[in-house]
């Protein structure tokens, strides 16, 4: 499989169909002993959802678009060759036509977290966005997720209530932005 940008010995590769199961267990895991993704995934057609969303997330499914403004990464990220964590990304448009960066999902496996992967991931987001020019880079996150919260607060996402427990960040990606990466570490434009 196709390799993306190396941060730190760390690397992004497409998801593919033998993934899913790992990135399955990776969000249970999050759900029973986090309370990461605790009101995603409640009942077994959530569980069912999440199967089929994480399956039609592939890079594979990119020829069948319905709408070509927007775009999905689903990605492993990997160190010695070994799966760290995943992280799922929608690329679109505001509705003032601005490029925008949503990090949907992402996860670290529970051996691997406090090692500084989950920040190298988001950094890598912020890295990308800002070599593509793109302006806002959001997400969601659970209250229960307080590693990823301190994350994104470090990275200098705002921080806003969306409700029913949820916090919505955003970031204003600048190509100078102070938490990006060197240039040189992305390897191009994330969108087509």
């Amino acid at each position: 499989m196709e390799n993306l940008d190396l941060v730190d010995g760390v690397t992004f590769r497409y998801a593919g169909f033998l993934d899913i199961p790992y990135m399955f267990s990776l969000m249970t895991d999050a759900s029973l002993n986090d309370g990461a993704f605790t009101e995603y995934l409640l009942t077994a057609g959530r569980y069912a959802s999440l199967f089929i969303s994480l399956a039609a997330s592939l890079h594979v499914f990119r020829l069948w678009q319905l709408r070509k403004d927007i775009r999905e990464d689903l990605l492993i990220m990997e160190a010695a060759d070994e799966s760290i964590g995943f992280l799922h990304c929608i690329y679109s448009l505001t509705a003032e036509r601005k490029p925008l960066t949503h990090i949907e999902k992402c996860a670290i496996a529970a051996k691997h977290r406090k090692k500084g992967y989950g920040k190298k991931m988001i950094q890598w987001v912020i890295a990308r966005a800002s070599a593509a020019n793109e302006s806002l880079i959001t997400a969601y996150c659970n209250r229960h997720a307080r590693a990823m919260q301190q994350i994104f607060k470090r990275s200098h996402f705002t921080r806003r209530s969306a409700g029913g427990g949820l916090e919505y960040y955003v970031l204003h990606a600048k190509p100078n932005e102070k938490t990006m990466l060197d240039n040189s570490t992305c390897s191009g434009n994330p969108l087509p």
